[in-house]
């Protein structure tokens, strides 16, 4: 068999990133179709893995010609110089001494990488260093001046003013907290900045208020009221009060004191609890009316004895339980408001509702 090849061109120029293709044209001058096998032979220095053919067999009629690419790729590190390489073509059936046929050279530089000059230490040190100073020198010209804080305890501010007197001057109002401080209700009271301090433009001041918390407004039961044996008791509700941050709810049961002896008087009264706090409006108390008994020891002294002044009275049997106390089912409620700070306000009067409990 009988292989013709020639290359595009006899130089490659490179690219910067040092690739570049070259076609080679290979032609059958045989009598019969073939099937033609191309690669590529480095030249001296160079080396077979910079080279790569995509397609490196084809069909090749008589007369006919076929082209094939060859791609180049140097590696970075490769040193300068000039380097060839050349396409080789034979036939599938043979091996390569027996019917291979090289085309003619094809030559390309492979350039010195450029070499970056080192910037003297001493430039990038004055460099930094005016940069900073440019920076200092700004700041100093362009920050913002101080300004002096505004006394606002005095002279019964109030919180529109102390806005007013704050924005004057640059600064801005912050948190603002109400204080139970009747005699100075409306008025500032204190302020998180001392007065005549300078500070930066644009700084916010806390303030606190005082505020004289009203009495809440009961809503719910209402003075009077009954429940009936089947009804739960039901919430506690009140209207809100402005500037209160939670609430004392003072709930008391009315007890009777019952002794056995039945010449002597039934006390009843609402018994002391402690109140108990919530930030709602509207509180659910838990009671029990359920009577409390004890078992009266024999002999014990229970109190003067019947038209005998100055003799306790004492039983000679062993007695069964005897009720001491019982509850009418009468509850009083009241509601007190308390500031953040746990100041509170002056309570609720107290309204009086009924439990049905037979």
């Amino acid at each position: 068999m009988t292989w013709a090849i020639t290359s595009a061109a006899e130089r490659a120029e490179l690219r910067p990133d040092h690739t570049v293709e070259v076609s080679f044209t290979v032609t059958n001058s045989g009598a019969v179709t073939d099937e033609a096998v191309f690669d590529v032979v480095p030249g001296d220095n160079a080396a077979a893995t910079w080279f790569s053919v995509q397609r490196p067999h084809e069909r090749v009629e008589p007369g006919k010609s076929v082209t094939f690419l060859a791609a180049v790729a140097i590696p970075p590190d490769t040193a300068a110089g000039s380097y060839w390489l050349q396409g080789r073509v034979y036939s599938a059936s043979n091996a390569p001494e027996e019917s291979s046929v090289l085309s003619n050279r094809v030559t390309f530089e492979v350039e010195a990488a450029p070499v970056r000059k080192a910037r003297p230490w001493w430039l990038l040190a004055v460099a930094g260093l005016v940069v900073a100073v440019l920076a200092v020198g700004g700041f100093l010209l362009f920050r913002p001046k101080d300004v002096a804080v505004p006394d606002l305890t005095g002279a019964k501010t109030t919180l529109a003013q102390a806005r007013e007197k704050l924005e004057g001057v640059g600064l801005t109002l912050g948190t603002v907290r109400y204080r139970q401080q009747p005699s100075d209700a409306g008025s500032v009271v204190q302020q998180s900045l001392t007065p005549n301090r300078d500070v930066g433009k644009g700084t916010p001041v806390d303030l606190i208020v005082g505020v004289s918390l009203p009495a809440p407004t009961l809503q719910s039961p209402g003075n009077g009221e009954s429940i009936t044996v089947d009804q739960a008791i039901p919430p506690l509700t009140w209207k809100k009060v402005e500037h209160a941050a939670s609430y004392l709810v003072d709930v008391r049961r009315e007890s009777c004191a019952f002794f056995f002896l039945k010449d002597q008087p039934r006390p009843c009264s609402f018994e002391t609890t402690q109140p108990k706090p919530t930030d709602q409006t509207s509180f659910t108390p838990t009671l029990s009316f359920a009577p409390v008994t004890i078992d009266i020891d024999s002999k014990a002294t229970i109190g003067p004895a019947p038209g005998k002044v100055g003799q306790n009275y004492r039983t000679s049997q062993r007695l069964a339980p005897i009720i001491l106390r019982t509850y009418s089912g009468r509850v009083q409620w009241r509601v007190t408001a308390v500031d953040e700070f746990g100041n509170p306000g002056p309570p609720s009067e107290f309204v009086i509702f009924t439990k049905k409990l037979t």
